[in-house]
């Protein structure tokens, strides 16, 4: 990639389509889904608008955007006419850069076979002061992929742990899964079976548990995937299992899915020996259509789950919408959620609906500055936040962000202030402050501030020291320095060391960190000690990429009577694609 770019790493790429103010932000589902685009681009110029905003790369503006940019002037071949789209500029058109392809033509890349074969093994071992004896845990994941361009793709995961403390069962599965994704592109079909994503509308039903309350970034009150698509986890997270499909034509497109809650549960309880408890039932359904700038949505949920009187029932449905007016995106969503409530003496049943309702918008004010806003309101809680952002053209960047939090028996309210400065890509800081005040007998205050600095030099070594502290009834410091080298598409290293001291739970500290593929690492700070880390990945023969990581964690500076265990980390990671 060139220097010159306004986003020069994978990593600021993620956080920037994905809407993260900071790397702790991103989840291990969506790691997972950018390492897969990474490895397998999205063929921008060979998908409808519905499956540009599946993929979660794109708006509903932009997805349609993009769509009838290529129908009127044809393929989309470089960053430069990607930025000219109308919705993008230059900084997302370079981010989106990383995920997808700009193949003019697909019909040859679809035809072709691509598979990934991957297993990982890891230990957790801990070591009390005290003599007491040590334990070890033992993970261990094999994967498969096979995928023909957008049409077909299929993926199994079996993963297992092993626990030194339980010899009665030395060994566990831990995780399975299966999914399966196809494609009919003249009927406008896909159909999606075993494990699958789905989310829809903009977060007053929660889909996948995929919360967005926590917005530090203006692009995450709006960036989140929509819709079908296949789980391209290993381990099942953020997944239903069941059967689904989506249906196109025109600017309308129909999604009707079958999941099977507690199911996978129940298989891997029996896998175990366990006793399974029986699994649900949950249908869903979602009609959407297309404007030229504008998307409406009708939502449904069912969820029948087996209890011991008789089967609970829940149900939901809502509206949502997304449109762009004179630059500024707005979605919104209105939902009644239903909770019936099984009285087994008379077997009468009350049918309690709650509402929830969500608005958002993004308002660009010139070329660099833009200002976003939402509020969201249920039974329980009731939220609003506003952001301000700011870039100046060498890539520097100002946040501020506020918001306040109304729910049962406590109020809380946040702001959020950060500033990234970058010069020619050789010098980079930033400065973030985060005030946490709640509202409750006792009123609880939290206070963080977090510096970084990095270098790069010779093009590929960069080295970065970071130092956080946190004040909540105690002061808390955690500081750590960080050595990198990374060589194009050969190899990359990471060391990393630092100390902290931290005595209140309550303010802890999280630092991102690199981990091997398909793994996710913010280790929480607590207690008073240091770590040291390494991270490595290496090309072996073009087929085969080898990545490991090892961890080691020391509470040395507490007293022996209240020290925590220490901790020794270790993973490895083999994937070939052919």
């Amino acid at each position: 990639m060139n220097l010159n770019l306004l986003v020069a790493t994978i990593l600021e790429a993620m956080m920037l389509v994905a809407g993260a103010g900071e790397p702790e932000e991103l989840t291990e589902d969506e790691i997972q889904r950018f390492e897969n685009y990474a490895s397998h681009p999205l063929r921008i110029n060979s998908a409808n608008a519905r499956e540009l905003e599946v993929s979660g790369l794109f708006t509903t503006f932009r997805a349609v955007s993009l769509y009838d940019y290529i129908c009127r002037n044809g393929p989309v071949l470089s960053v430069q006419e990607l930025s000219s789209v109308d919705g993008f500029d230059l900084q997302i058109a370079q981010a989106l850069s990383w995920f997808v392809s700009f193949a003019p033509d697909a019909e040859g890349e679809t035809g072709r076979w691509v598979a990934d074969a991957e297993f990982q093994t890891g230990s957790n071992s801990k070591y009390p002061p005290d003599g007491e004896t040590s334990r070890t845990s033992l993970y261990w994941l094999s994967s498969s992929r096979l995928q023909k361009g957008e049409n077909c793709y299929f993926n199994l995961g079996v993963a297992g742990q092993y626990e030194s403390v339980h010899p009665e069962v030395p060994c566990s599965l831990s995780a399975l899964t299966l999914s399966c994704g196809l494609n009919f592109p003249k009927a406008g079909l896909k159909v999606y079976l075993g494990d699958y994503n789905a989310r829809f509308g903009q977060g007053a039903i929660m889909w996948n548990t995929l919360q967005i309350n926590s917005a530090t970034s203006v692009n995450s009150l709006i960036l989140r995937p929509s819709g079908l698509s296949v789980s391209h986890s290993s381990k099942g997270g953020y997944a239903h299992t069941g059967a689904g499909l989506s249906w196109s034509a025109g600017r309308w497109s129909l999604s009707a899915a079958l999941a099977l809650p507690g199911f996978k549960t129940a298989l891997i309880a029996s896998a175990n020996g366990g006793k399974p408890a029986p699994a649900g039932l949950s249908p869903m359904l979602n009609l959407n259509w297309w404007g030229q700038s504008c998307s409406l949505g009708l939502n449904a949920i069912c969820i029948f789950m087996p209890g011991p009187s008789g089967p609970g029932i829940s149900a939901a449905v809502s509206s949502d919408f997304r449109a762009t007016i004179r630059g500024a995106d707005l979605s919104g969503e209105i939902a009644v959620i239903f909770s019936p409530s099984n009285v087994p003496r008379t077997g009468k049943s009350k049918l309690p609906a709650s509402a929830s309702a969500c608005l958002g918008c993004i308002i660009p004010a010139g070329e660099w500055f833009k200002t976003g806003a939402r509020i969201s309101y249920t039974s329980q809680k009731h939220f609003a936040r506003i952001i301000l952002e700011a870039n100046a053209p060498k890539g520097h960047h100002f946040s501020l962000a506020a918001a306040f939090t109304n729910s049962k028996g406590s109020q809380t309210s946040r702001v959020d202030a950060t500033a990234d400065l970058k010069w020619a890509e050789m010098l980079r800081m930033s400065f973030r402050i985060k005030e946490n005040l709640i509202f409750a007998a006792p009123v609880h205050q939290s206070l963080t501030l977090r510096s970084d600095a990095s270098l790069t030099w010779k093009s590929n070594w960069t080295t970065s020291l970071t130092a956080a502290c946190s004040r909540t009834s105690k002061w808390g410091l955690a500081i750590y320095a960080e050595q990198a080298c990374r060589v194009e598409s050969l190899c990359s290293a990471h060391l990393r060391a630092g100390i902290f001291s931290i005595d209140d739970w309550t303010g802890r500290i999280y630092f991102y960190e690199p981990d091997i593929p398909g793994r996710f690492s913010v280790p929480a700070l607590y207690g008073r000690g240091w770590w040291i880390s390494a991270h490595c990945s290496a090309k072996i023969a073009r087929a085969f990429k080898l990545s490991c990581r090892l961890a080691y964690k020391d509470y040395v500076f507490m007293e022996k009577q209240s020290r925590k265990p220490a901790v020794l980390e270790a993973r490895i990671s083999l994937v070939t694609n052919f």
